[in-house]
């Protein structure tokens, strides 16, 4: 009798186990993820391959992942065979309609900046704040409103060339965890190279007191949002605000050193630009000057993979507008963002205006310039 009862109950446990085997297979069907893919699948897929945008992302939730100078290394294999590390790569496949559904409640209908809710320009009020970042400085200054109305506690940035000189590699840019405007304005302006940014977002968020504000590239808004999306009683409640920087391509850092040394010229670098097809390197004598040319040798692989030239899955884009130096372009996407933007407007912190058509349909031909190149990359490459 016990025997009978004991082979009955067996038989149910294993048809359980069988039953919710299947529910959760049909779940990520039915959702487009991934099937039991994982570390050694990110290895062979992304790593080997070259396609890594050093995002950070799968370092900051694996011990078991590590990063040496931009260079992302599985050091050893933890056995599984599904893992987050592999869903939430921006190279991996991506379920963007879910993502956005996630974020804005709807699904985009521009194909070709994403969804907005408008297009602006905007600016620093504060020079202080202006001065030391890129164009106009609104990440800056958004950032730092964010920080002091409470509305975030802590921001994720990149640090880049004003590191302490006693670093190994002063011209490696680093993630930094900033709780108050000076180390903010001590992260800004852009650094042109691949920072692994999210590499320090899980530490972050174990602190369960920290609110969290991210600035990234394209490639790590979408590393976030599928982070999101894995981890939401996490990752949404802990980073409220997303903040996107418009990115055409990074530089290896490794190759980009390499550049300079072979010149002799590794100066204390205060900021870089890249005007009319020139990449410019502002020292504290002058500037130097370099053929954008020479510089297109020095990109990212994955660059070519990624089709995001306007971060269109964050809060707020904000870019160059390539015709105001003195000017941010500002794309509003979510509720979120725009209330961050009313707030910091109202409070006297940024300056908004529209952009002008014309130059909206510039920035339009060059998000579709940036997509149309990726496919014409992946068609060479037969994947």
């Amino acid at each position: 009798m016990v025997m009978t009862f004991l082979i009955e109950l067996g038989l149910i446990i294993s048809l359980r186990r069988r039953l919710t085997d299947l529910l959760h297979w049909l779940f990520k069907k039915t959702l487009k993820l991934p099937i039991s893919k994982g570390p050694e699948d990110l290895r062979k897929e992304v790593l080997g391959q070259d396609f890594c945008s050093c995002c950070g992302g799968c370092i900051g939730i694996c011990p078991y992942i590590k990063i040496v100078r931009e260079k992302v290394i599985i050091v050893e294999n933890c056995g599984l065979k599904e893992g987050k590390c592999y869903n939430l790569c921006p190279h991996t496949p991506t379920d963007t309609s879910r993502l956005e559904r996630n974020i804005f409640g709807a699904i985009n209908k521009d194909p070709i900046l994403g969804r907005y809710v408008s297009i602006k320009q905007s600016r620093a009020t504060n020079p202080a704040v202006q001065g030391p970042g890129q164009y106009g400085g609104t990440v800056t200054a958004l950032i730092c409103s964010a920080l002091e109305r409470g509305e975030i506690n802590r921001a994720l940035l990149t640090q880049g060339f004003n590191r302490r000189k006693a670093d190994k590699d002063p011209l490696l840019p680093a993630a930094r965890l900033v709780k108050n405007s000076k180390g903010v304005i001590e992260c800004s302006g852009s650094k042109y190279t691949a920072c692994p940014t999210l590499s320090i977002l899980g530490e972050a968020v174990n602190n369960d007191k920290n609110i969290i504000g991210v600035v990234g590239r394209p490639c790590q808004v979408a590393a976030l949002r599928k982070l999101q999306d894995i981890e939401p009683e996490v990752f949404c409640s802990r980073v409220p605000l997303v903040i996107g920087l418009f990115c055409m391509w990074a530089l290896s850092y490794r190759e980009f050193n390499k550049f300079l040394a072979a010149r002799g010229r590794i100066p204390s670098i205060r900021k870089i630009d890249v005007p009319q097809e020139q990449f410019v390197i502002f020292t504290r004598g002058q500037p130097i000057r370099i053929p954008f040319e020479q510089i297109k040798e020095l990109i990212r692989p994955s660059c070519e993979l990624c089709s995001d030239f306007t971060s269109e899955l964050a809060d707020l884009s904000v870019g160059a507008t390539e015709f105001d130096p003195e000017w941010n372009t500002l794309i509003i996407r979510s509720k979120r963002g725009q209330e961050i933007v009313d707030e910091a407007v109202d409070n006297g912190v940024i300056e908004i205006k529209e952009l002008p058509p014309e130059r909206v349909e510039i920035l339009r031909r060059a998000a579709a310039d940036k997509k149309k190149r990726v496919r014409e990359a992946i068609s060479k490459k037969g994947k």
